[in-house]
């Protein structure tokens, strides 16, 4: 009797994978983008991704151009927007400033951008916290509303780094 229990027990069943699913805006190839309920700005959508390509959703998510700025060869352009700041460089996204609307928690912040609201490792200075290597981009930046705060009033998110071509 216990075999025949055995041999139920050890069926062909897919597996389960625990853990928590990282932030993604993958689409299925050809689908149309669709911004996700909760989010303000996209940024693991926009970043790496070609300007062109995402020109229309920026120009939805962050305002109109307001402003375009060159920068050193190496770092190429910086374009402003009504809330925020994209830099491109050889027609790519590489880095993302969100001013967020009012002072945030640093999770509902994160989580607003579709990033991950829980990341473990923030160097702390005095006005802001920087995080390396997480979600997909080298570095993720967080401005506070004052010295020492939790509240986060701007995020800038660098999906690689245009001297280093690390991360790309």
């Amino acid at each position: 009797m216990i075999w025949a229990l055995g041999l139920v027990a050890c069926g062909e069943d897919a597996p389960i994978l625990s853990g928590l699913r990282a932030a993604s805006s993958a689409q299925a190839p050809g689908a149309p983008y669709v911004r996700p309920d909760h989010v303000l700005v996209d940024v693991s959508y926009l970043g790496g991704r070609s300007w062109e390509e995402a020109r229309d959703v920026v120009d939805e998510q962050l305002g109109a151009i307001t402003e375009r700025v060159e920068l050193d060869p190496r770092d190429g352009v910086e374009i402003r927007l009504e809330r925020g700041a994209v830099r491109v460089k050889d027609g790519q996204i590489y880095q993302i400033t969100v001013n967020l609307p009012r002072p945030t928690r640093r999770a509902a912040a994160l989580h607003s951008l579709n990033l991950p609201p829980q990341i473990d490792s923030w160097f702390s200075l005095t006005d802001e916290l920087r995080a390396r290597w997480e979600a997909g981009f080298e570095r993720i930046r967080l401005g506070r509303a004052e010295p020492e705060s939790e509240m986060i009033v701007w995020v800038e998110v660098m999906k690689w780094n245009p001297r280093t071509q690390r991360g790309r």
